[in-house]
């Protein structure tokens, strides 16, 4: 049976549980309305960030191709800056550390490459950076940081390029038998008909080795 026996009665009781209840429902709607659009707009300001981080990265691009160092390296700040969670900050320190080692400063280089193996959320570009501060600082003699970048860079998946690394720590090292042994990995990683492959040969032949 219909517990209220008038249509007024009827009404009372919506009324009386809109009174009760209607403050949350708006609440809650509010609330859920202010999600949505928060989250459109956090979209639309994300897309904008990696519009304006994409244009800034072409540029630098466009400026080593011009060779102008001074605009790499602004253009790279304002990236690492404004958009330091972009991949392009990343992509545009790498760049940056190029800049720094053409110009023989191997400091400058080694702080980029420290902030994209540190920041970078990408760890293609983490294990590309591995690479080149491994070989930097075997340059300045320190070869077993330059060995623990190398099993950094293979776990990233560069382990041709790895293997080759610790070819060059191992000859430096005086370890012709390891170094061998390893550019022969190296080696046998890259596809066939690969430039760096004549390379590999002779540092397997300098290090006293068999093809």
């Amino acid at each position: 049976m219909d517990p209220y026996v008038t249509e007024d009665q009827q009404v009372e009781a919506i009324k009386q549980w809109w009174k009760e209840n209607g403050t949350s429902i708006i609440v809650g709607m509010v609330l859920g309305l202010a999600i949505i659009f928060g989250m459109r707009t956090w979209n639309d300001w994300r897309a904008q960030n990696a519009e304006a981080a994409s244009a800034l990265y072409q540029s630098i691009e466009a400026a080593l191709q011009k060779n102008q160092p001074l605009v790499v390296q602004s253009l790279s700040t304002r990236l690492l800056e404004e958009y330091p969670a972009s991949i392009y900050a990343a992509l545009g320190a790498l760049a940056h550390a190029s800049v720094f080692v053409t110009q023989g400063d191997l400091v400058g280089a080694r702080g980029r490459l420290e902030w994209v193996i540190a920041q970078s959320s990408e760890p293609h570009i983490q294990g590309l950076a591995a690479l080149r501060l491994g070989y930097l600082l075997l340059e300045q003699g320190d070869t077993a940081r330059a060995l623990t970048l190398a099993a950094s860079a293979a776990s990233a998946g560069f382990q041709a390029g790895a293997d080759e690394l610790r070819g060059d720590v191992l000859r430096a090292q005086g370890d012709r038998k390891g170094a061998r042994t390893a550019y022969q990995a190296a080696l046998a990683g890259l596809s066939a008909g690969s430039g760096v492959s004549s390379v590999l040969r002779l540092k397997i032949d300098d290090a006293g080795g068999e093809l």
